[in-house]
C-alpha cells in the first residue's frame, strides 16, 4: 500500500483534434459515450479544462483520466487477472526474503512475475531455498532438488532461479563468472566420461582391465593412470580427434588412446597426473585443431602434435576443404614455430584438412617413428 499510495494517483493524458470543431464535438460524444458503458462507468474521473478559442469561444475540454489506484486502473484496461497474478506473487517473494523489498525493480522483472503461474512461483522458491541453504556436505543432483512437479524443472528455469540467488548473495555473482552454477551452488555435476582404449595387450592385461573399449570419468582416469605408471613404469597417450581414426589406430607399445571429440579434450586439463604423462596429440590441420593444441599444452606443455606439421599438410593439401571458422583473432599461445606457420596458413585460406583424409601408410609411418 505504501508503494501504491506514491504511485497514485496516475494520469494518463487523452489528446483531441482541437483544430476542427466538428471532429473534436464527434470525438467528444464518442469519448463520453464509451466512458459511460458499464466496464468503464465509475473506474477513472475526468480532469477537465476550459479553453478559450477565437473561433468557438470557451470550450471544456477532458485532458486527462486519473485514477487513484492501480486496482481501478487494472479494471479499466480489463487486466484485473493480470494484477492479481501480480499482487499474489509479489507477496509470496517479498515474503520469502527481506532482499526481495524493492523487487522487481526492472520491466525484466516484472516480465518475469507474468511468465510463471502461481505454482510455478512456489516451486521456484523452494528450489531458490534448498540452493540458498545448501552446502558442500548435503551435495545433490539439479534433478533432486525439487521432491514433487516435473524433474527437469531447475534445468528449464535456471535463469530466473540464479536470477533471485544473486540477489540474496549478490557475492556469489564473481564466482559464477568462472565456475559452475553448479559448483557455486553446491550441486553435484553429472560426471565427464572420457573415452580409451588400450593399443597394448601387455599394458591392458598387467592392469587388470577386461574392457578394450571404454569410458571413465576423470577421477578413475586419474586412477588408472596411477596404477599404469606404478606397474608398468612408462606409459603414454595418444589424443585423436576422429572417432574412425580412434578406432583404426594401430597397436603401440605402452600407449592407450583417448578419444577427444574436438573441444571435449579441454576436459583432460583437470586430470593433474598427466603431467608425468608422454602425450601424443592430432588433431585437424585447421585453425581450431591448433587452437586445442594450444589450449591442451596451457596444462600440459609436454604435448606433441602428430602429422599437424607444415609436411603433412602440403602432402594431403588438395584434399584439404573450405571452412567458415576464421580464427582467433590473436595468435595462440604455446604453439611452436613451425605450428605457428602452419596455423597461419590455414587460418589466412579458411582451410581445413581433416584427418581421416591422411592415408593409412602415411600414418603408420609417422606412428612407428614418433611413438
Amino acid at each position: 500500500m505504501g508503494e501504491e499510495a506514491i504511485l497514485f494517483p496516475q494520469k494518463i493524458k487523452l489528446d483531441f483534434n482541437r483544430s476542427d470543431y466538428h471532429q473534436l464535438r464527434q470525438e467528444l460524444i464518442h469519448f463520453f459515450q464509451w466512458m459511460d458503458t458499464p466496464l468503464k462507468r465509475g473506474e477513472a474521473t475526468i480532469e477537465s479544462k476550459c479553453i478559450k478559442t477565437k473561433r468557438w469561444g470557451e470550450q471544456t475540454i477532458p485532458l486527462y483520466l486519473v485514477f487513484s489506484s492501480i486496482g481501478q486502473l487494472s479494471r479499466f484496461n480489463k487486466r484485473e487477472e493480470e494484477y492479481l497474478h501480480f499482487s499474489q506473487v509479489l507477496a509470496m517473494v517479498h515474503a520469502y526474503h527481506s532482499s526481495f523489498a524493492h523487487w522487481p525493480a526492472t520491466p525484466g522483472d516484472v516480465k518475469d512475475i507474468h511468465q510463471y503461474s502461481c505454482k510455478e512461483w512456489e516451486q521456484i522458491l523452494v528450489i531458490v531455498d534448498t540452493l540458498f541453504h545448501a552446502n558442500d556436505l548435503e551435495l545433490k543432483y539439479v534433478r533432486e532438488v525439487l521432491s514433487e512437479g516435473p524433474s527437469k524443472f531447475l534445468e528449464q528455469n535456471k535463469g530466473i532461479i540464479k536470477k533471485l540467488l544473486l540477489i540474496i548473495r549478490p557475492d556469489l555473482e564473481i564466482r559464477l563468472v568462472e565456475e559452475s552454477f553448479e559448483e557455486v551452488f553446491c550441486l553435484k555435476s553429472y560426471p565427464v566420461l572420457i573415452r580409451m582404449r588400450f593399443l597394448d595387450f601387455k599394458l591392458k592385461e598387467n592392469l587388470d582391465v577386461p574392457f578394450d573399449d571404454f569410458a571413465l570419468s576423470k577421477e578413475d582416469l586419474s586412477w588408472l593412470l596411477l596404477k599404469a605408471i606404478s606397474k608398468n613404469g612408462n606409459v603414454q597417450i595418444l589424443i585423436t580427434e576422429n572417432k574412425m581414426n580412434y578406432f583404426a589406430l594401430p597397436k603401440i607399445q605402452n600407449t592407450i588412446a583417448i578419444f577427444g571429440e574436438g573441444l571435449g579434450v579441454i576436459r583432460l586439463k583437470e586430470v593433474a597426473i598427466l603431467q608425468q604423462i608422454k602425450i601424443y596429440y592430432w588433431g585437424d590441420i585447421d585453425a581450431k585443431g591448433f587452437e586445442i593444441l594450444a589450449s591442451l599444452r596451457s596444462s600440459y606443455p609436454q604435448v606433441t602434435s602428430l602429422m599437424m606439421d607444415k609436411r603433412t599438410f602440403e602432402e594431403f593439401r588438395p584434399l584439404a576443404i573450405a571452412t567458415n571458422y576464421k580464427g582467433l583473432s590473436v595468435l595462440p599461445v604455446g604453439l611452436t614455430e613451425e605450428e605457428k606457420v602452419v596455423y597461419q596458413m590455414v587460418k589466412d585460406h579458411c582451410l581445413l584438412l581433416e584427418q581421416e583424409k591422411i592415408n593409412k601408410q602415411y600414418m603408420l609411418i609417422t606412428l612407428n617413428k614418433t611413438c
